[in-house]
């Protein structure tokens, strides 16, 4: 069994505009589904313990949601203050290449507040392992910042209830709000254990090394389901939220403050890093 696509429509903008729905279905049977509005990531199924599919996905079957929201969850968003993060959630994206198990996306956005243009490539993969990869690449014509992300929120159980949602983080720095950095061994997460992920709470942790490592992982005993976080970008956000549905949202990407150098985009240069989402089961020993 061959990893498969289909594309279909998901329904009409209020411009009147089609936006595709892709679906991408592995061998083991978990699919994702992505829309090329907002690049949004709509749908993951995966096997839980008792090998049946489950949504993981925080998302909508009415497309008026997400154009309802300022930024819908599972959108491709810019978290620098030269773009429009809206403009990202809500763009239109053009197929530039599609396969059995990837789609390119491209989009010209305008910076502020010199007003140059950035043009971004984004790339869904889905693979065997359940592994969930967005590749980003942006140029500009004039110096900015770029600082691009995926807005997904998942929640491993059914129904609303996050109450048994675990999380830890493998950075080896917290980041506060101030941007004062405190060594993981000295809060909660040292060692790599896990916390109860707590509604409201939200850290931003940061990694030593920019390779491709893992960074954060969720899970939760009753369903049995691991989510883990994977970036070449070393910094994360965790974040338990109501906001617009109960889920945790990881997102990897830079520090405003200890990661502002790798934001910095010239003229001739290319912003390019990698985000993977891997859902695994957990066992009970």
């Amino acid at each position: 069994m061959e990893v498969t696509m289909t594309k279909s429509v998901f329904g009409h903008l209020k411009t009147g505009e089609e936006v595709t729905l892709y679906r991408f279905t592995n061998t083991t049977g978990a699919y994702v589904e992505i829309l090329n509005y907002g690049g949004i990531v709509k749908k993951v199924m995966v096997p839980d313990k008792e090998k049946t599919l489950v949504d993981v996905a925080v998302g909508f079957d009415d497309l008026q949601r997400y154009e309802q929201l300022d930024c819908p969850p599972g959108a491709v968003v810019s978290m620098s203050g030269c773009q429009d993060r809206t403009a990202f959630a809500h763009a239109l994206w053009e197929e530039v290449e599609c396969s059995n198990n990837a789609v390119t996306f491209f989009r010209r956005f305008r910076c502020e507040p010199d007003g140059g243009d950035l043009d971004v490539f984004i790339r869904y993969l889905w693979v065997d392992y359940e592994r969930l990869v967005l590749d980003i690449a942006a140029r500009c014509d004039r110096e900015t910042e770029v600082n691009l992300t995926s807005n997904c929120l998942f929640r491993l159980d059914h129904g609303d209830d996050l109450s048994a949602h675990e999380w830890r983080t493998f950075g080896e720095w917290e980041e506060t709000t101030e941007g004062t950095l405190i060594p993981i061994e000295e809060t909660p997460f040292g060692n790599n254990v896990f916390t109860p992920a707590v509604l409201g709470e939200k850290r931003f942790f940061v990694a030593k090394s920019a390779e491709i490592r893992p960074l954060a992982e969720v899970i939760s005993p009753v369903s049995e389901l691991s989510l883990s976080a994977y970036s070449d970008i070393c910094g994360i956000a965790l974040e338990v939220t109501e906001d617009p549905e109960p889920g945790v949202r990881l997102q990897q990407m830079f520090s405003a403050v200890s990661g502002k150098e790798q934001t910095l985009l010239k003229p001739g240069e290319e912003w390019k890093h990698r985000i993977i989402f891997g859902f695994d089961r957990i066992y009970k020993g």
